[in-house]
């Protein structure tokens, strides 16, 4: 799902997470929508690095919608053999380098 599939870049994330535990990276975003109905995805970016960078999507809602903040938290993971010290997560406000906490 991309900006061309009706997504856009989200810019309601309030923080960004990540951690590794034995061989698996795991990235959060966390945030709120100021109405109900949105749908949010945390995606892998469609490039050949490493580690890899993610993207953080929405939908906006068609229709009526409730009034009410909607907390949202997405995540994502790969498969790293190697220690990471931090990957990028990309959203409306730019790019966000986040440290990954080793457990």
């Amino acid at each position: 799902m991309t900006e061309s599939r009706g997504m856009e870049r989200c810019a309601e994330a309030s923080s960004f997470s990540a951690f590794q535990k034995g061989g698996q990276v795991h990235v959060s975003a966390m945030g709120t929508h100021r109405t109900g109905g949105y749908k949010t995805l945390l995606t892998q970016a469609p490039m050949s690095v490493f580690p890899p960078q993610f993207i953080l999507y929405h939908a906006r809602p068609s229709g009526p919608v409730i009034q009410v903040f909607t907390p949202f938290t997405e995540s994502a993971s790969f498969t790293s053999r190697e220690i990471v010290d931090q990957v990028v997560v990309a959203d409306a406000h730019g790019r966000h380098e986040v440290r990954v906490e080793q457990k």
